[in-house]
């Protein structure tokens, strides 16, 4: 069976993910078995996460494609063993040097990717 990685994103301030116990049910051991293999990355924003941090959001979808590369699987086992901790840039910036990413620049906004579709 194939791993497969996934990533939650979701607006800190969002309606449906602050009330109603949402947040409770996504910290929580339930959302880890019903999706495995997840992490969750609440970002600033609220409801419309993709239009508010375009760039930030960018760079979560990117660590996912990084991470979850066939070449790259001893840096993922140690990520799901113990965390790389740190900032986001600090655990996926090695991955990007060697990767097909090199040089790029996570933080600007997704037109600017369009040469590497």
């Amino acid at each position: 069976m194939k791993e497969l990685g996934s990533k939650f994103t979701v607006g800190e301030k969002d309606v449906g993910f602050v009330f109603f116990g949402t947040k409770d049910c996504i910290d929580g051991e339930i959302f880890e078995e019903l999706v495995p293999n997840v992490e969750v990355a609440a970002i600033d924003g609220h409801h419309f996460t993709q239009q508010e941090n375009a760039g930030q959001l960018c760079w979560h979808q990117r660590s996912v494609i990084i991470l979850w590369q066939p070449r790259h699987r001893k840096a993922r086992e140690q990520y799901l063993l113990h965390g790389f901790g740190g900032s986001e840039e600090a655990r996926i910036g090695p991955l990007v040097e060697g990767g097909p990413f090199r040089g790029v620049d996570f933080k600007t906004k997704s037109k600017d990717f369009q040469d590497f579709r």
